[in-house]
């Protein structure tokens, strides 16, 4: 939704900026995380979630 108002709200004040860069933060966390795992990532024995995900996304 933001992201379709994005043009518009960048206007306005109020907290939807702050949750947007809160967002993007998270975002970035993630795609870090996975872009490791991949780099280190065992078939034979996934260590997390991630690793599970990655290996399903294999399939």
């Amino acid at each position: 939704v933001f992201e379709f108002f994005s043009d518009v709200l960048k206007h306005f004040p109020g907290t939807h900026r702050q949750v947007y860069e809160n967002l993007q933060e998270v975002l970035t966390f993630i795609g870090h995380s996975v872009e490791k795992h991949r780099a280190t990532l065992d078939p034979s024995a996934p260590r997390d979630f991630i690793d599970a995900y990655l290996l399903r996304m294999d399939k």
